[in-house]
């Protein structure tokens, strides 16, 4: 009996001992009740914290203000539009100044001669390069000369002198009309239509009736 009891007194004293030991589970509540206790007081410190600069700098202003308007309303007023005026002063002194050279546009030079090809149709030898000298003394820019083409083989039998406008507008038709009444061609040898990648602005085709022309005599 004596043995039974000292074994029970002593897986007692274990148990009691293994019991102790055990650490208490925290409280879950209890932490969150601080963590927002801490986010209150944070909170409060930073609204302080403003009021505090705002009424220690803005409140002189604003006393300011006041005083200068019971003393002349007038002259308050205009401190502060002048104010106002000279914000956007510095703001614009602020800007870089790529932005002013963007605004800028490229300039490039205005074209004032005509440009003309000249083709021998008529198989007269040097006779491209005569109408040439004449149209480049009448301030025409010649920028091609040779013999005409016609389905890629040469064609000199042309009878009459042509003028083709490679734009079709209104502007280059009448280019073409002025450069007949130059040559002395008649209007109804200018044909018009649209070339996407013209060389010139006219082209020219000598024909049979070169001789006639009018450009060739004032030359004899």
């Amino acid at each position: 009996m004596r043995h039974r009891r000292r074994y029970q007194t002593q897986t007692l004293q274990r148990r009691n001992t293994v019991s102790a030991k055990r650490p208490v589970p925290a409280n879950p509540q209890s932490s969150g009740v601080l963590r927002k206790v801490f986010v209150f007081i944070l909170i409060v410190g930073l609204l302080g914290a403003g009021a505090y600069f705002g009424y220690r700098y803005g409140l002189p202003v604003v006393n300011d203000l006041i005083a200068q308007w019971k003393q002349n309303p007038v002259k308050a007023v205009k401190a502060v539009s002048s104010a106002e005026q000279q914000a956007p002063q510095q703001n614009q002194s602020a800007k870089p100044v790529e932005d002013e050279r963007e605004t800028l546009e490229p300039i490039f030079p205005v074209q004032t001669r005509v440009q003309v090809e000249v083709l021998n149709g008529c198989g007269e030898k040097g006779i491209a390069k005569a109408l040439s000298l004449l149209l480049r003394k009448n301030d025409y820019d010649v920028v091609n000369q040779g013999n005409y083409l016609e389905k890629g083989k040469e064609k000199f039998d042309v009878p009459n002198t042509k003028i083709i406008d490679q734009m079709n507008t209104d502007k280059n038709i009448a280019r073409a009309r002025d450069l007949a009444d130059l040559m002395g061609v008649d209007h109804r040898f200018i044909e018009s239509f649209e070339n996407p990648s013209p060389i010139a602005d006219l082209t020219i085709i000598i024909g049979k009736d070169f001789r006639n022309l009018a450009i060739f005599r004032k030359k004899q």
